[in-house]
């Protein structure tokens, strides 16, 4: 899509340099109104309650501590119609040489996707199935915002606007909008799958709301995992209850 050459490439070393500054900076508690619970609150409401919504962003990820400190970059879309039809696509450069591309599709009942580390469309019972496919590899983007628009997508149950943990910092200004910033603090345990082990972690994510239309327009995040750390932030562009060109809703890959 062409918009998205347009929007997303001047803001990658943006994104890099908040990667960068996230460990040096302060949170301040916010007590006063509106809550945490409210902003959520508020947020879910008005993502459940969308007839149309479209995005374009970029997820920056950070390598620290490694042997060889890396970056790892996602560039995605999202385009959905309360009518039945939704595409989501990311593509990821990072260590490794060449593009990783991923789409997921619904049309109606219809539901499919394409990866390019296994090119055949592959179809699914369910939306849920089809975006838990792509959830970590997209890193939560193919979740994220999907989760909160359709109860069918969130196969994890909690969505970002689920309140628990959840409290506010202060509030912080993204391309000039006004937001509310809700911080949760994370960890996982340990635990091996496939043979391959994941480390413990520690860590936490801010979401962005905007004050005007309660749309999440940026998350950062920092995970320290012991041996090496990560910080990311996420960069949303999304527009609402407009009209979509059946263009925007073509499985293409």
């Amino acid at each position: 899509m062409n918009l998205s050459r347009v929007l997303v490439v001047p803001i990658g070393m943006t994104l890099l340099m908040s990667c960068r500054a996230l460990e040096g900076q302060s949170d301040e508690l916010m007590t006063e109104p509106p809550s945490s619970l409210e902003v959520l609150s508020k947020a879910g409401e008005v993502y459940r309650n969308l007839m149309t919504y479209r995005d374009e962003g970029v997820a920056v990820t950070h390598f620290e501590r490694t042997i060889t400190p890396f970056t790892m970059e996602r560039r995605f879309t999202t385009a959905f119609a309360r009518s039945g039809q939704f595409r989501f696509e990311f593509t990821e450069s990072g260590l490794v040489p060449g593009l990783k591309h991923y789409v997921v599709w619904k049309h109606g009942e219809e539901v499919k996707s394409w990866w390019t580390i296994r090119p055949e469309v592959e179809r699914h019972e369910n939306l849920g199935s089809a975006i838990a496919g792509a959830t970590g590899v997209s890193g939560g983007t193919a979740y994220t915002i999907p989760s909160v628009l359709m109860q069918e997508a969130a196969w994890k149950g909690g969505t970002w606007v689920s309140s628990a943990g959840s409290y506010r910092i202060g509030d912080g200004v993204e391309r000039g909008i006004a937001c509310f910033r809700i911080q949760r603090l994370t960890s996982t345990q340990a635990k091996t799958h496939g043979g391959i082990e994941t480390p413990a972690s520690k860590g936490k994510e801010t979401y962005w709301v905007s004050k005007d239309a309660f749309l999440l327009l940026r998350i950062d995040s920092e995970t320290n995992f012991g041996s090496f750390l990560t910080t990311g932030s996420v960069q949303y562009f999304p527009a609402i209850n407009s009209p979509i060109p059946e263009t925007a809703f073509e499985f293409g890959h």
